[in-house]
């Protein structure tokens, strides 16, 4: 139980330093928020890795279950890999306005998503044992969070200034 308290935290501590990062145009804010996403996706594929091996159904219900995993582990991956390819507009403020609000947002349903889930994984200790209802809104947030995400990347792809 140590092990999953000690992963919680750095899920909770992480999601709280990007949040704050956010919005900062240096480069070790930059490059914080990126290792925050980074290490929240590690703690992520950690307690995925611990959940599966609980699991007791077919592939199919598995693969299923483990939909919320792989959905927050893929936004996680997409926004820290954005930041990296565009790294220098953002440490030098040279991103549209729109850039902090839709990072804003997606880091807040992130922070949403990842609480529903752990507090169903912290109460039933299995990801077997997700209801639809559960799973329905997991899949909710991830695909109103990726829409976010691809509009940020479109922001910044597009909409650089020379400010």
């Amino acid at each position: 139980m140590d092990y999953f308290n000690f992963l919680y935290a750095c899920i909770a501590s992480a999601l709280i330093l990007a949040l704050f990062t956010i919005g900062i145009p240096n480069s070790n804010a930059v490059m914080t928020s990126i290792i925050c996403y980074y290490l929240i996706a590690g703690a992520i594929l950690l307690l995925a890795g611990q959940s599966a091996s609980n699991i007791n159904t077919t592939l199919g219900v598995s693969i299923v279950n483990m939909l919320p995993f792989l959905s927050i582990f893929g936004l996680l991956l997409f926004s820290g890999i954005l930041m990296n390819m565009y790294f220098e507009p953002i440490s030098t403020n040279k991103v549209s306005d729109y850039y902090y609000n839709f990072s804003k947002v997606s880091i807040v349903l992130l922070m949403i998503q990842i609480g529903v889930f752990l507090r169903v994984l912290f109460t039933q200790k299995s990801v077997d044992k997700l209801s639809r209802k559960t799973l329905s809104v997991l899949g909710l947030l991830a695909t109103i969070n990726m829409i976010v995400l691809t509009t940020l990347a479109i922001t910044l792809k597009y909409y650089t200034t020379d400010c």
